[in-house]
């Protein structure tokens, strides 16, 4: 009986990598089996760190969630389902680590798995943007120039630019670093996946993507540079030479577009100064709407279109504060992660994906927005849990398997 445990821990993890890119419910899913899984195997490493790096990334996380719940207590409108919503995807950043660290090889293999996944709903993608229906809903996509604008599996085209940004990323540090042999399939799915990227036509994802590349300049060896500089050129050609994205990218400094951001932005900063501390309490975008929106067109009024606007009604700026301190405590220990390790990948695609998501937020809300939410900070976690310091705070405790050899790409 006890040979089938691991094959159990694992199961939750592939079942969220797999499913994250297709359902949010699948994902949030696979993400509570998850911490069921990292409580049942791992609740000794949660409570009691061995690593400095996890117990940084503990701190920020549990400053986060109190930041919001003082908030929640502080609001007017106290909506605890809402924070309890926003609140324990972020776990994942504890409980994965904390579980994968002395079984780096699962969360390499988890991390491929949802690049797969994602890889084939950016097939589907590239079917939707020539076809214009997305057949998962029956429903008809919106046209954009002679075609169409993907929506994956999601219901709308920048949850899915989001997601496939993710796995772009990932893809792309993973494409960097394999082997002669797995190269060609790696670039293989570097290509979908930028079909996928390019016709969900999510400028803000497209902008993180930018911002990933240079990430990912940054983090490779210097021979291996100018295959990023090369695929950065065919790139900007393939946006540049496609009529309907360079269109999109354009009509955003159109007199009167993009009025709705402006309203929102505009709103939000207000709201914030009436209440700059601890804000409104997730939950509440709408109360802060009718106190403070100002006059104009919407198209929708859910949320702030831009990350760092939507902490700061949530939490003031004691969120705000709380969730940049989290991006940094994260960016900083992928960072110092060592360059020539085998699964170096992992720690580079993780440190592009948070580069990316945290320019793409200048534009939209990713940060608290489910579908995207469940697989970053599962990815990240994923990073996490491969660093080399991270693994030897536990190695006494649980010595390296032969699995751990799988931990390569390719």
């Amino acid at each position: 009986m006890l040979r089938f445990i691991p094959i159990l821990i694992a199961l939750p993890f592939f079942a969220l990598a797999a499913g994250a890119p297709i359902s949010v419910v699948i994902g949030t899913t696979g993400a509570g089996l998850v911490m069921l899984a990292a409580l049942a195997t791992s609740w000794r490493e949660m409570l009691v760190s061995g690593s400095p790096i996890r117990r940084a990334v503990t701190i920020a996380v549990l400053v986060y969630i109190a930041v919001h719940v003082l908030a929640t207590l502080l609001s007017p409108w106290p909506n605890w389902n809402k924070t309890l919503e926003e609140m324990w995807l972020k776990l994942l950043l504890i409980a994965v680590p904390a579980t994968l660290a002395t079984r780096p090889w699962l969360a390499t293999r988890a991390t491929q798995t949802f690049i797969a996944a994602s890889t084939l709903a950016a097939v589907y993608a590239v079917v939707q943007h020539f076809v214009g229906r997305e057949f998962w809903r029956d429903v008809p996509l919106h046209r954009v120039g002679e075609y169409y604008q993907a929506n994956g599996f999601f219901g709308h085209h920048l949850a899915y630019g989001g997601s496939v940004l993710l796995a772009w990323c990932f893809a792309m540090a993973w494409a960097l670093q394999a082997r002669r042999r797995a190269l060609l399939g790696a670039s293989v799915v570097c290509l979908i996946l930028s079909l996928g990227l390019l016709w969900s036509y999510a400028r803000s994802a497209q902008l993180g993507a930018v911002a990933a590349v240079i990430v990912l300049v940054l983090t490779r060896p210097r021979g291996k540079k100018w295959m990023i500089g090369g695929a950065v050129v065919l790139a900007t050609a393939v946006l540049v030479l496609q009529p309907a994205a360079r269109e999109r990218f354009a009509s955003a400094l159109a007199p009167g577009a993009e009025e709705t951001r402006r309203n929102l932005w505009q709103s939000s900063l207000q709201g914030i100064a009436d209440r700059p501390v601890t804000g409104f309490g997730p939950g509440n975008f709408g109360h802060m709407m009718d106190e403070h929106g100002v006059e104009g067109f919407y198209d929708t009024k859910a949320h702030s279109h831009n990350d760092y606007l939507m902490h700061g009604v949530n939490a003031g700026l004691l969120g705000l504060g709380a969730a940049l301190a989290l991006i940094l405590v994260v960016s900083g220990a992928l960072w110092r992660a060592p360059r020539d390790a085998p699964g170096a990948w992992l720690q580079s695609g993780a440190l592009a994906a948070q580069a990316g998501i945290a320019v793409a937020g200048l534009f939209q809300v990713y940060q608290t927005d489910d579908e995207v939410e469940v697989a970053l900070y599962f990815l990240l976690g994923c990073a996490l849990a491969t660093l080399p310091a991270q693994r030897s705070a536990l190695a006494e405790e649980h010595p390296p398997t032969t699995a751990s050899r799988h931990a390569q790409p390719g």
